[in-house]
């Protein structure tokens, strides 16, 4: 059997971090429904718990890029936690929230496929 090109092995890295920098536009497009919920304050503290998991998911993602970019494997331990911080939202938010949540499976779905790329970096 051939190896698989490496440009292959990376793809699943490069759609996990396409896929969670569209879940965090997807996000900040509830900004303006969030911002009406408080008045003062509320609403300061309130818009800026709604922009700081976005802002982590974009960081996550060039992560991401970064590194299938790179030609070499990610670690290990770094991905297993990049990966968990969006899982932490999703698994939660499925739950929770409604399993019909297209983010929540959206933020599964990005943890999956990073971790999954690991498997093809072998």
């Amino acid at each position: 059997m051939t190896p698989p090109d490496p440009r292959l092995r990376r793809a699943p890295l490069i759609l996990a971090a396409l896929l969670l920098a569209a879940t965090a536009v997807f996000h900040l497009t509830g900004l303006a429904m969030v911002a009406g919920w408080f008045d003062d304050e509320k609403r300061s503290v309130l818009i800026l718990l709604w922009i700081a998991p976005a802002a982590s998911w974009l960081l996550i993602a060039a992560y991401w890029l970064v590194q299938a970019v790179k030609r070499h494997p990610a670690d290990w331990p770094a991905l297993l936690l990049t990966s968990a911080i969006p899982l932490t939202v999703g698994i939660p938010l499925l739950a929770l929230v409604s399993v019909a949540h297209p983010g929540g499976y959206m933020l599964v779905g990005s943890s999956a496929l990073a971790l999954a790329s690991r498997k093809g970096a072998r």
